[in-house]
């Protein structure tokens, strides 16, 4: 009697996890025809939902994998885009602080060179009238 009641528990936790939830020692010790064929029909509605599943799985993997594949080549692409940009940002800055430099020293050529006119105006003065007192 030990071994029917090890093979109905063990029976019983398969039929449970197939919700088939009304599994009995009956079942095991006088099987009608209909109950079997339920049981059977359970168990292969179970094998079939496995293997749907487990293809189901496979699909979702594949993809998965197809996608990644896909992805990489583009996150790559987008790291190499960032890094010109940064480097553009770069030289732009570079550029920018380069043009004050010489807007800088633009400006301070025409302060030099309007001090140089200056200067230049008053020595022509001083020139002009030492030739004015010279014909004197």
């Amino acid at each position: 009697m030990l071994p029917l009641a090890k093979l109905h528990a063990a029976l019983c936790f398969v039929f449970k996890n197939i919700y088939v939830d009304d599994f009995s020692v009956l079942d095991l010790t006088e099987p009608n025809p209909w109950r079997t064929q339920l049981l059977i029909k359970a168990v292969d509605s179970f094998h079939s939902f496995k293997e749907w599943k487990a293809q189901s799985v496979q699909d979702g993997t594949e993809k998965l994998q197809k996608r990644k594949a896909d992805y990489d080549p583009l996150r790559a692409e987008r790291e190499d885009m960032e890094t010109k940009l940064n480097m553009c940002a770069i030289e732009q800055a570079q550029r920018q602080e380069y043009k004050k430099e010489m807007d800088a020293l633009c400006e301070e050529t025409k302060r030099r060179f309007l001090l140089l006119k200056e200067e230049d105006s008053k020595l022509r003065e001083k020139i002009t009238s030492k030739e004015a007192m010279a014909e004197q």
